[in-house]
């Protein structure tokens, strides 16, 4: 089965057990999981925060907390923000870190959110240098150049580790504006031209990062499943994302002989089935693979 769209959810249910039980072949279920709007597709904008911040679903973060095998989750999110500790705390555990920064980052969140986690860097000393010097220059007046619609804004987020993130919103509502983010990037490329040999502009739909080259979202899942003590050979990868920035995610399940699953129609092409239903169809995924892993 290669990109379908379902429109009902009720089909979710026996089209995955069918499938997952089919190309399993016993193995552990091994879930492997985007999070901004493939966990979760409600958010508040806190001021407190400074973020939008997801309203993670309790039917949802309890499925997740019945996986057998803790779930891994990739995100954008950076290991700064109190958003990642209630991630990680709702929907993982030890010994799965969280993967951070597109891939960038590992993070153990510590037992309470206003403790600094346990960080591992994934990218090169002269890719963090090179990432280092464009935010200096974002901020000290770059940030201010980009063409975008008067009652728009562009927002540099501080206190990320190997990236940068860029978020195009309205100045009113702070509802994104991902269609700024073909022009921002076309900018970014003539601004940083000499560095774009160290350096990847990569869009996730609500944001756009500017990440070491060669560091992706299978990168880090790699690096979090072996931390964790899984080889994905002794195990089946069913992975979940929702937008084309999810593709390593989805490469990296189907190489390994998973099960890629989009919940988002921007996830056309990438995946083996997709879902248009974001985190419902998120929820209905961890309930079949719970059935399966405890029948």
């Amino acid at each position: 089965m290669r990109n379908e769209t379902l429109p009902q959810v009720d089909l979710i249910k026996d089209i995955l057990s069918f499938e997952l039980k089919k190309r399993s072949l016993g193995k552990p279920i091994q879930v492997v999981s985007d999070f901004d709007e493939t966990q979760c597709s409600t958010y508040i904008f806190s001021k407190h925060w400074n973020t939008h911040v997801p309203k993670i679903r309790t039917d949802l973060f309890q499925e997740a907390q019945r996986l057998v095998q803790p779930m891994c989750i990739a995100t954008a999110r950076t290991p700064t923000e109190y958003v990642s500790w209630v991630i990680w705390h709702k929907l993982s555990c030890l010994p799965m870190p969280l993967v951070a920064e597109n891939g960038a980052v590992l993070v153990w969140p510590s037992a309470r959110i206003t403790e600094q986690p346990k960080v591992e860097v994934l990218a090169t000393d002269e890719q963090i240098w090179t990432i280092n010097k464009i935010q200096r220059e974002l901020q000290t007046g770059l940030i201010n150049n980009f063409s975008v619609p008067i009652e728009h804004e562009i927002v540099l987020r501080p206190g990320r580790v190997a990236t940068i993130e860029i978020r195009a919103q309205e100045k009113q509502s702070k509802n994104g504006t991902p269609g700024d983010y073909s022009v921002i990037t076309s900018q970014l490329r003539e601004m940083f031209a000499d560095h774009l040999r160290h350096i990847e502009i990569v869009s996730s739909g609500n944001s756009l990062g500017i990440q070491p080259k060669g560091v992706c979202k299978e990168t880090g899942i790699r690096a979090a499943l072996a931390n964790a003590g899984i080889n994905p050979a002794d195990v089946f990868l069913v992975g979940i994302g929702d937008n084309k920035n999810d593709a390593s995610l989805f490469s990296f399940i189907r190489q390994n002989g998973g099960f890629a699953i989009g919940v988002k129609q921007e996830a056309e092409g990438l995946a083996d089935l997709v879902i248009n239903q974001g985190d419902e169809a998120t929820l209905q995924i961890l309930r079949v693979v719970n059935s399966l892993c405890r029948s």
